[in-house]
């Protein structure tokens, strides 16, 4: 359940373990010629009591596919980055991506994709 009240210690601090792991989404993200970089609190203070803001961008493309961010989200699964769902070919191709960012979890800490792109028409 979502806590009102802010936690006495950060949720994510800026340190080897932290950096391990945005490597760590950044190789899942370079094989769907993705990127992403840090932001946020944890990169302007070091530490966040919420969560950690990443940006994911195109790498050799200009625009975002369905197929693309849902890929990804897939691979982050891999390294243990959940609630993002998977989808079959078949849902994919009924499923109209609307938001600018999507939230996951990893180890039960909230991280913040906010997607970077010139949307397609079929976004």
């Amino acid at each position: 359940m979502f806590n009102l009240f802010k936690p006495k210690t950060p949720i994510w601090i800026l340190n080897q373990e932290t950096l391990d792991l945005i490597r760590s989404i950044e190789a899942v993200a370079a094989v769907h010629d993705l990127h992403v970089a840090l932001g946020g609190s944890v990169l302007h203070k070091g530490q966040s009591f919420k969560d950690l803001d990443l940006y994911v961008y195109p790498h050799f493309s200009y625009n975002f596919t369905r197929h693309m961010l849902y890929d990804f989200a897939c691979g982050l699964t891999s390294i243990g980055i959940k609630g993002w769902e998977c989808r079959t070919e078949e849902q994919l191709s009924a499923y109209e991506i609307k938001r600018t960012f999507y939230t996951a979890y990893y180890e039960e800490k909230r991280i913040e994709f906010f997607i970077f792109s010139f949307p397609e028409e079929d976004l």
